[in-house]
């Protein structure tokens, strides 16, 4: 008894790797590993908006205009309404500007955090703020904006956008865009 299951055993370890041999070479076609990149470089201009909207990393200090910021906040949520953050993040911004000219929103609540950043994201591709390296006590002109994705196979894979100094190439600021 015992000999023919170590028979059974041995059998279906050699099924299983012919089977993985077989699975492999012919699907290996569809289980390929890809990385994407694209790097562009935005002109940075003034806002002209009298109150600014401030966010600050450890490397730099990002200006945009209020009107720039709220325009694109209420774009987004009128895309896509049922995101209660966004219309959260929206009322602190519209409550901060009716006593402040400068709107700090680096140290916004936790809830805001994540929205505020898909918020600068979008914005720092604009080109429309002021970006100041505190490192090295400058006002930049430029960035590059890198979009990457890498897949490894279906359902296996990231993407997002990194945000880069141009003379040093540090990433200042990055999200995730999507991951599965």
């Amino acid at each position: 008894m015992f000999k023919k299951i170590i028979i059974a055993v041995g059998i279906l370890v050699i099924i299983l790797i012919i089977g993985g041999v077989v699975f492999i070479k012919y699907e290996k076609g569809k289980f390929h590993t890809e990385n994407r990149s694209d790097i562009k470089v935005v002109n940075l201009s003034q806002p002209l908006d009298s109150k600014t909207i401030v966010f600050e990393t450890e490397r730099v200090v990002i200006s945009f205009g209020l009107n720039d910021f709220e325009t694109n906040l209420r774009q987004w949520i009128k895309k896509h309404p049922n995101i209660n953050s966004d219309q959260e993040l929206l009322s602190f911004i519209e409550e901060q500007s009716k006593s402040k000219d400068k709107i700090e929103i680096s140290n916004a609540t936790r809830e805001l955090q994540s929205r505020i950043e898909y918020r600068v994201a979008d914005l720092l591709k604009t080109g429309k703020y002021t970006l100041y390296d505190k490192s090295k006590n400058v006002y930049l002109n430029k960035i590059k904006v890198e979009t990457y994705g890498y897949t490894c196979g279906p359902l296996c894979g990231s993407g997002g956008r990194k945000y880069i100094l141009p003379d040093d190439n540090t990433v200042f600021f990055q999200v995730m865009d999507w991951i599965s």
